[in-house]
């Protein structure tokens, strides 16, 4: 929503797939189809603002990564937070552009350039049902509303065990 807020044509265009797709009734997952878009924005914001921003593993044997060599026993930290933002997968890393989900732009980055969820044998196991919820639940949303951050509101991340708008998210509430 915060990400929305700040690009309201995208929020129109969402507004549009969601009312084309829906109408007045209550979505379904066999309507996810019908709105390309929301998939997109979702998968923008995840890539943004990854909710493990950290993920930790133990490495179980010697190991050599980028030429850096792992003594069995090591902490290994990666950062969806900072992967998501390295320029060198991400053409305007610091922007939110929901295009780069479109069909066929995954072709152009590394498999584990793109982790909100993990990857490999820990993938997290409910991300499926994560990403059909949010985005069922943001077509809802925004067919009927527009939220916007209030006048001065300052959003700052917070990185605990994931992330957060320090002092919570403040929004108006407007009906459309």
């Amino acid at each position: 929503w915060y990400l929305l807020a700040q690009a309201p044509h995208i929020r129109a265009q969402l507004r549009q797939e969601a009312v084309a797709a829906l109408g007045d009734r209550m979505p379904t997952t066999d309507d996810l189809e019908r709105m390309p878009l929301g998939g997109q924005v979702f998968d923008e914001a995840l890539r943004l603002y990854p909710p493990a921003w950290l993920i930790t593993r133990k490495a179980i044997a010697a190991d050599e990564v980028g030429g850096v060599q792992v003594a069995p026993g090591s902490l290994v930290i990666l950062s969806p937070y900072v992967i998501h933002r390295h320029p060198q997968f991400w053409r305007t890393p610091l922007a939110f552009d929901p295009a780069r989900f479109s069909p066929g732009q995954d072709r152009e980055r590394p498999r584990y350039a793109y982790i909100p969820f993990g990857g490999g044998a820990r993938l997290c196991i409910g991300n499926n049902f994560a990403t059909i919820e949010a985005r069922l639940i943001m077509a809802m949303i925004v067919r009927r509303f527009d939220l916007d951050l209030l006048p001065g509101e300052d959003v700052i991340v917070d990185a605990l065990v994931t992330l957060r708008p320090r002092g919570g998210l403040q929004m108006r509430l407007t009906p459309v």
